[in-house]
């Protein structure tokens, strides 16, 4: 199971708001590889500025989004 904010860093093509998050965050391509894989996850200042971020882009997102593991992991 992978949380919808993985699912989300995992699209392809990558939507360009993943751009914008990683220039706004001030966070390296690493970090985000960690997070859409599972192997960290953003401290949760960082996931509230990742709400706000999403949000201006029309995406809805809140913290289980982020946390919460609830979509089937494509094989």
């Amino acid at each position: 199971m992978i949380t919808p904010f993985q699912n989300l860093l995992r699209q392809k093509p990558r939507p360009p708001v993943v751009s914008v998050l990683r220039d706004r965050l001030d966070v390296d391509r690493s970090t985000l590889y960690r997070w859409s894989k599972g192997e960290s996850y953003p401290p949760y200042t960082v996931a509230a500025e990742i709400i706000n971020i999403l949000a201006e882009y029309g995406v809805a997102m809140d913290y289980n989004d982020i946390y919460k593991p609830c979509l089937p992991e494509d094989e």
